[in-house]
């Protein structure tokens, strides 16, 4: 079989999916995503006093959301932002790869029957532009939040089949928090 046929059948494979994934009902999903909080320095850091505290604050503030999963990238900074409301709610926390694409996050919303319901996704300066484009705000700007910027809160719902998405502010905000260590 030659290269074009191989070309042509695996591009068809593609469309196909893409077709049933299109399907898939996100309908009553509420999907909060956060940066990790104010991280210290070195290799797979652990978060700073400020950001120990930031994690206390998105516990509060999410005290009311009905949480399903938290899904968190498999680095100290982001699941330790997600830990006290783990701990507080009895929440499971669920790894995701940093730069998942549509596919992989719906079949893993999917497997822990999250579809319709409220999850937290924990991600990084890099990630969460990229989440927020993954889950169908195709208008939001790519760049990636300013490093020093800790106190964003996104929270995406689907209405009439399209995803909207509202940025709100969490805790103290980042000026006055503790900078996070170069």
């Amino acid at each position: 079989m030659s290269l074009s046929k191989l070309a042509a059948i695996f591009f068809f494979l593609i469309c196909s999916l893409q077709k049933i994934y299109a399907q898939i009902d996100y309908r009553n999903t509420t999907i909060y995503l956060v940066r990790h909080a104010e991280k210290d320095t070195g290799n797979n850091p652990t978060l700073t006093e400020g950001g120990r505290h930031r994690a206390g604050d998105l516990m509060r503030y999410l005290k009311k959301a009905k949480i399903n999963h938290i899904y968190s990238t498999a680095y100290k900074r982001t699941e330790m932002t997600g830990d006290s409301l783990r701990v507080n709610r009895a929440i499971e926390m669920v790894n995701y790869p940093p730069k998942a694409n549509w596919m992989e996050l719906t079949e893993l919303l999917k497997k822990n029957n999250d579809l319709g319901k409220t999850v937290l996704f924990i991600g990084h300066s890099n990630t969460i532009p990229l989440l927020i484009k993954t889950f169908g705000i195709a208008d939001f700007p790519q760049a990636d939040l300013p490093d020093n910027s800790f106190d964003d809160i996104f929270i995406i719902r689907y209405k009439k089949g399209k995803a909207v998405v509202k940025r709100k502010k969490y805790g103290q905000p980042s000026d006055k928090s503790a900078v996070m260590l170069k």
